[in-house]
């Protein structure tokens, strides 16, 4: 009777001892998986805040990459717009010392050209026909006969006016000389030799000049 009885309390005992052990054996499980639980969260939570620093310096490294890329870029460019200013001056400046120095030798070669025209008796330029044609009034008569004229005149285009006779029926041409002969029209011969009228310069010659030297 006392065995069974022993027995029996073994049973329970070890029963209790069983449920012990589980509960211990549960409660540090749960402990340890409690454990692993904030290890691992830790850990994941530096591995992503390790990413996020490595994105946010990448990111940074990148944007900062780009833009000196960039401003590399911009600065070539710059460069190359200068150069290609710096070479289209220099060519304008080129074409203008070329054709500034054409425009000097062409306004050479027309000035001596226009100086040997001239110096030619029989050449005639249009804008040098008025300072051709001379207007001498007659206020003098040296030896009573003869007019000394400004410029050698072309003889037959001398004229004084108003007598309406030719210088050859009044006298001829010597140089820049007229000589009066009073071949004719003694009242006008007598009018031009007039003191009073040579005085007042009522008379007057008109002619040609042979040369503008």
């Amino acid at each position: 009777m006392k065995k069974s009885e022993d027995s029996n309390s073994q049973e329970g005992l070890s029963d209790s001892i069983k449920l012990a052990i589980r509960d211990e054996v549960e409660k540090r499980v749960e402990q340890r998986e409690s454990l692993y639980w904030k290890f691992g969260g830790l850990f994941v939570a530096i591995v992503v805040l390790f990413f996020a620093v490595l994105w946010r310096v990448s990111l940074s490294e990148v944007r900062e990459n780009v833009e000196k890329q960039l401003a590399e870029t911009e600065v070539v460019k710059a460069k190359d717009r200068i150069i290609a200013i710096n070479s289209s001056a220099e060519d304008m400046n080129r074409n203008l010392i070329a054709i500034s120095s054409s425009m000097n030798s062409n306004q050479q070669q027309f000035i001596e050209r226009l100086n040997q025209i001239k110096r030619q008796d029989n050449v005639v330029l249009a804008e040098d026909l008025p300072n051709f044609f001379v207007v001498q009034r007659i206020t003098n008569l040296i030896d009573g006969r003869k007019i000394v004229l400004d410029y050698e005149p072309i003889p037959e285009t001398v004229r004084i006016p108003p007598c309406p006779f030719d210088l050859s029926q009044l006298g001829y041409v010597d140089g820049k000389t007229i000589v009066l002969t009073n071949n004719s029209g003694d009242s006008y011969f007598q009018g031009i030799a007039n003191p009073d009228n040579l005085k007042i310069g009522i008379f007057h010659v008109e002619y040609m000049k042979k040369s503008l030297r």
